[in-house]
């Protein structure tokens, strides 16, 4: 299950794990706050009938991860930094193809 890396319309870096089920979110949350020090802007997702999303920060960065119908699981950036973060993120989320690939 590997995350394929993509410009967003602003520009900005998204990665997305395409395969991933809704339930992978939970796995990455939990990466991104102890592993890449986010915290969450709200406790609370913001859902629909097709998909999730949680707002992260770290300083002034703000990234959005989530999963959707279209995308599977993704995390999305807004700036230059959040670009660099995504980056990181999403290379160290394809090291562990083989603990998440198989679940």
């Amino acid at each position: 299950m590997d995350g394929k890396f993509h410009k967003l319309s602003n520009g900005h870096n998204s990665f997305d794990i395409y395969k991933a089920p809704a339930d992978f979110l939970i796995n990455i949350t939990d990466i991104l706050i102890k592993r890449f020090e986010v915290t969450l802007i709200s406790p609370q997702p913001m859902s629909g009938l097709d998909g999730s999303y949680l707002e992260f920060k770290r300083g002034n960065i703000r990234i959005t991860a989530g999963w959707d119908v279209w995308s599977g699981c993704f995390i999305q950036s807004y700036c230059a930094n959040g670009d660099e973060l995504v980056l990181d993120i999403g290379n160290y989320l394809n090291t562990l193809n083989c603990k998440f690939g198989k679940e």
